[in-house]
């Protein structure tokens, strides 16, 4: 299997340039590729900040991206609760944050906002406090 950088991931989703278009499309045809989760939140990013990509539109097309047969998303399981935290209003990079954090007792932040909305989405106890 090989694994595919967000340009590759670009390219497929926008399908602006033919030629780069074609050999993505090629690649995903001739198996299985992985995508990381560090890829997919990269190409989140460089949809939001150079397309203008967002809201319900932006995370319905990644979830088709890794619902694609040939797409095997790394960390699955801490993918999907990436996109019900992501999906549930939270930002992609706070989503993130919970859903890739492991076996941990609490995400502690600054961000008064994040901790009313997180409590309410994710089970992990999000905090205002250091220390």
């Amino acid at each position: 299997m090989k694994s595919i950088d967000t340009n590759l991931v670009v390219r497929l989703l926008l399908d602006d340039d033919p030629r780069q278009s074609a050999a993505v499309a090629a690649l995903l045809q001739g198996g299985a590729v992985f995508l990381s989760p560090t890829v997919l939140l990269e190409t989140i990013w460089v949809l939001q900040s150079c397309y203008g990509a967002s809201g319900p539109v932006l995370r319905e097309t990644m979830a088709l991206l890794v619902r694609h047969p040939h797409i095997v998303l790394g960390a699955a399981e801490q993918g999907a609760e990436f996109f019900r935290l992501w999906q549930g209003g939270l930002d992609a990079e706070d989503a993130a944050h919970l859903a890739f954090a492991g076996d941990v007792q609490a995400f502690v932040t600054f961000d008064r906002a994040l901790v009313k909305r997180a409590n309410k989405l994710s089970s992990l106890v999000v905090a205002e406090r250091a220390g």
